[in-house]
């Protein structure tokens, strides 16, 4: 594990108490953000709303710049992709329960997909260790 920081570009070496600060500090976040998405999960905006609330303003800038909707790179469309070779359950009369409908939606948002993008590489790059280091 480094000593330097993930968003830090100086080259000052955390201790143990400064990663405890970082590592608050993110927790709060993310409890944070959990508090908005129970609040606001059944707006039509609910999306627009968290990024808005949590600061995250780096999105619109990006959907400014650019003139097109980057929100829909990170919600992606409503064909869902989630239910590819499930036509079966259709034609055979099995509904979908509503946690799988909450589910769907959760991967949808975009703090879910940056959070798994970054959980795949993370088990990529860990895959990739000799197994002595694991």
């Amino acid at each position: 594990m480094s000593n330097v920081p993930p968003e830090d570009k100086s080259d000052e070496v955390w201790d143990e108490f400064k990663w405890e600060e970082f590592m608050q500090k993110q927790d709060r976040k993310v409890d944070r953000l959990m508090e908005l998405m129970e609040r606001y999960h059944d707006d039509p905006k609910c999306d627009e709303i968290i990024a808005r609330e949590m600061g995250w303003t780096w999105l619109q800038e990006k959907e400014e710049q650019e003139g097109d909707d980057a929100w829909s790179r990170y919600v992606g469309d409503e064909d869902d992709d989630d239910l590819e070779g499930e036509e079966w359950k259709v034609a055979a009369g099995i509904e979908e329960d509503e946690e799988e409908r909450e589910l769907r939606a959760y991967k949808k948002l975009p703090a879910f997909t940056l959070a798994h993008e970054f959980g795949l590489r993370a088990h990529k790059f860990v895959e990739q260790l000799p197994e002595k280091v694991r």
